[in-house]
């Protein structure tokens, strides 16, 4: 399926919804943007991201990504960016208010990145991510790590924190938010950022639904923008 090109840039389908591009981006998305009735987002500089208008339908077009994309990760971000957010995220768990034995988990901790960043001794931390070929790359990184399927059935009310870096603006299905929710002890919390506020009122009305406390959680001094900071606490401690 060829969706557009001339001598300035090209893209072609990688399944799924998911567009590879080259030459001028920012045209391909304009062109799409002007006439798709779906969301169209950029990501990381090289891709076009069409969202079809069901949320189960744009969870696949993410799997489909981060399955093509996943033998080359780690050299398609900037891990500058992931380490000052997951160190910022680390800093506003710590502020919680946890046990001296927390267990925390990185929900969708894609490559392992949070394994190479230091955490208090007394803490575990273990990481779920959808992509299989993700949660070997952790895996090879130091990171323990879950299946979705192990996470939904044997992690119930277990973590005392859970934390999502560049992870929560890609979530779609209401099934994996809810089984998030459930893995948290009482009073525990839910740390994330929102990648340009993408999906911020849509968890944050969901998890409100489910008796979550919601707080911003200002973050200064960043040499990179990382979106809102959001904090949500199971219970009212």
């Amino acid at each position: 399926m060829q969706l557009l090109g001339d001598n300035n840039f090209s893209c072609r389908c990688m399944g799924q919804g998911v567009i590879w591009c080259s030459g001028s981006l920012g045209l391909v998305h304009q062109v799409l943007s002007a006439n798709l009735l779906f969301e169209v987002r950029r990501y990381l500089d090289k891709y076009i991201l069409v969202f079809p208008d069901n949320c189960d339908r744009c969870q696949q077009v993410v799997d489909a990504f981060f399955s093509n994309k996943s033998f080359d990760y780690d050299q398609s971000v900037d891990q500058f960016r992931n380490i000052e957010n997951i160190n910022n995220l680390f800093s506003i768990v710590r502020s919680c208010g946890l046990s001296e034995n927390a267990t925390i988990l990185d929900y969708g901790c894609g490559s392992g990145v949070s394994a190479s960043i230091a955490l208090p001794s007394s803490w575990t931390m273990l990481g779920v991510d959808r992509c299989a070929d993700m949660r070997c790359l952790a895996s090879a990184n130091g990171l323990s790590v879950l299946s979705p399927s192990e996470f939904n059935v044997s992690y119930l009310s277990h973590f005392d924190a859970i934390f999502s870096s560049y992870a929560m603006h890609l979530v779609y299905s209401t099934f994996d938010l809810r089984a998030l929710w459930q893995s948290l002890r009482e009073n525990g919390v839910f740390v994330a950022n929102f990648h340009k506020g993408y999906g911020v009122k849509r968890i944050s009305l969901f998890f409100e639904q489910l008796g979550a406390v919601v707080v911003s959680a200002p973050f200064s001094g960043n040499v990179y923008d990382h979106g809102p900071y959001i904090i949500f606490r199971k219970g009212s401690k």
